[in-house]
């Protein structure tokens, strides 16, 4: 992972954690008004309920409303905290494809390393309760890394030089 995605996946998780806190939904209304229509109001509401609103508390409100003039221009109305806004803003397609992206990569580096003898070897150990492997397979964060962190340490060679020879 580049030092940028790093930047922008810590990035989106601070956004997160400061958002409205979810689940999140969303929501169709219509109001009528005095041409005989209804307005129509998308929100993305939280599942909590505000007792003020009786309803639940929304994230975003998005809805039109007459002017003040009779076939007048008509009026968008929008209500969004900050903090919601800016999650909403960071989580926008080129983020969320970026993450899936790392996602998959990690995936298929993982499916590599799973087909690798020492790799084996070492979930074997690990269920045979070898407490090396254990302490190997807890400090990993990835397959790629622990895959690195063992040929470095010259396990997968004392591995494979201890095969046949007991």
């Amino acid at each position: 992972m580049t030092t940028e995605q790093k930047q922008d996946i810590a990035a989106l998780k601070a956004l997160a954690e400061a958002a409205t806190t979810g689940p999140w939904e969303v929501r169709a209304n219509a109001h009528p008004h005095y041409l005989g229509g209804f307005h129509k109001e998308l929100l993305i509401n939280t599942s909590w309920y505000h007792p003020q609103l009786g309803r639940q508390y929304p994230i975003v409100a998005n809805s039109v409303g007459l002017g003040t003039e009779k076939n007048g221009p008509l009026t968008p109305l929008v209500l969004i905290e900050e903090k919601n806004a800016a999650y909403i803003a960071a989580t926008n397609p080129l983020a969320v494809l970026a993450m899936i992206a790392h996602i998959e990569q990690l995936e298929a580096q993982l499916a590599e390393a799973r087909k690798l003898p020492v790799f084996r070897e070492a979930c074997e150990m690990k269920r045979a309760g070898d407490q090396s492997v254990k302490i190997i397979f807890s400090s990993c964060r990835a397959a790629s890394q622990f895959e690195k962190d063992v040929r470095s340490a010259g396990v997968q060679r004392g591995i494979e030089s201890t095969k046949g020879k007991s």
